[in-house]
C-alpha cells in the first residue's frame, strides 16, 4: 500500500485495494476455520463493517465485522460455533496486520441494545464477504428508511453527537478533551462526522449503500444536503487517505543486497525513516528543515 501511495495512485483507489486485500484474507481464513471446526450447524454469513465495508480503509484501519446465521437467536450450538470461528478468523487477521476493532464491533461479541445507533450505522454499511444469502440484501432492508422518521432522527442525532475539536496548537485544531487531548485526530475529529452525516443524508435520499462520496452526491441530488456542503465534505475521505499514506512508516533501504535484495547506488537519495520521512536527503547534505531550525550560518 505504501508503494501505491508513493506511485501517486489516487487515495480512493488505495483505500479500495486495501479493502479488497482484507476481504481476500478474510475469506481464506474463514475457509480454514470451517475446515478445522467442521461445517456450521446453520448457514451463516460473514459481514464486513465500517470503513472496510465502504471500501474506504487505510493501512491503519482496524477491522469491524459481524457473523449472522439463519435460524433462531436462541440456537446455542450456532452461537458457540460462530464465536469459535470468529475467534480464529480475527486472530488470523491480526497476525496478517489487520487488527480487530478496539471498541468491540467484532464478530466475537454480542450486540448491546444500548448501542442501537452505533449498531444501526454499522449494519447499514455492512457488506457480505463470505457465506450464503438466505435473506433480503441489507440495502433492501433499509431502502424505505426515509419513511421511518424515528430512525432518521436517531441517525441524525448520532451524526451530530460528535463534538468537533476546537483547541489550537500552533495553528492546528486539536482534541479538547479525552485521551487524545491536545492531539490531532484526523479520524475522530475530521472523518467520522462526515461519514455519519453522509450516512444519514444518503438514507434520507433513499440511498442505503455505497461509499461516503456516493452518499453525499446522492444527498446533494435529492436536496437533503446543501450541494456546496456536500461537495466540501466529499474531499474529506480522500484527504484522510492521503495523509494516512504519508504517515505510514517506510521500510529500511539496505546499503547493499544483503538484506533486501536491492542495492542503493552511490549518490542515490536515501529516504529518511524518521519523523520527516517524506523528504529525501542527499548524503552529506543537511535537510532544509534542519538548516532553517539551526538559523543562519
Amino acid at each position: 500500500m505504501i508503494a501505491l501511495h508513493d506511485a501517486r495512485v489516487a487515495a480512493g483507489d488505495v483505500a479500495g485495494i486495501t479493502a479488497v486485500v482484507v476481504d481476500a484474507v478474510t475469506r481464506r481464513l474463514v475457509d480454514l476455520a470451517v475446515d478445522e471446526l467442521g461445517a456450521p450447524p446453520r448457514p451463516l454469513t460473514w459481514l464486513a463493517l465500517g470503513s472496510v465495508a465502504r471500501r474506504e480503509a487505510v493501512p491503519s484501519s482496524d477491522v469491524d465485522s459481524a457473523l449472522v446465521w439463519v435460524g433462531p437467536e436462541s440456537d446455542a450450538d450456532a452461537a458457540r460455533h460462530c464465536r469459535a470461528l470468529a475467534g480464529r478468523v480475527l486472530a488470523g487477521l491480526a497476525a496478517a496486520g489487520f487488527p480487530a476493532d478496539a471498541n468491540g464491533a467484532v464478530a466475537t461479541n454480542d450486540p448491546a441494545q444500548e448501542k442501537a445507533p452505533i449498531l444501526v450505522s454499522l449494519v447499514v454499511d455492512a457488506r457480505p464477504v463470505w457465506g450464503v444469502r438466505a435473506s433480503p440484501a441489507i440495502p433492501d432492508v433499509f431502502r424505505d428508511a426515509r419513511r421511518h422518521l424515528d430512525l432518521l432522527r436517531l441517525l441524525g442525532r448520532y451524526a451530530l453527537a460528535h463534538r468537533p475539536p476546537t483547541g489550537f496548537l500552533r495553528d492546528v485544531v486539536v482534541e479538547h478533551s479525552g485521551r487524545r487531548r491536545g492531539r490531532l485526530d484526523l479520524k475522530r475529529g475530521g472523518l467520522v462526522p462526515i461519514v455519519d452525516l453522509a450516512r444519514w443524508a444518503g438514507m434520507a435520499a433513499g440511498v442505503t449503500s455505497g461509499s461516503t462520496p456516493a452518499r453525499l452526491r446522492a444527498a446533494a441530488a435529492a436536496d437533503t444536503l446543501d450541494a456546496d456542503a456536500a461537495a466540501t465534505r466529499r474531499s474529506g475521505p480522500a484527504r484522510r487517505c492521503t495523509y494516512a499514506g504519508r504517515s505510514q512508516p517506510r521500510p529500511a533501504v539496505a546499503a547493499d543486497r544483503g538484506s533486501t535484495g536491492s542495492a542503493r547506488r552511490p549518490g542515490e537519495p536515501r529516504h529518511d525513516l524518521g519523523r520527516r520521512g517524506m523528504a529525501a536527503r542527499q548524503p552529506g547534505r543537511r535537510s532544509r528543515t534542519r538548516r532553517s531550525a539551526a538559523g543562519p550560518p
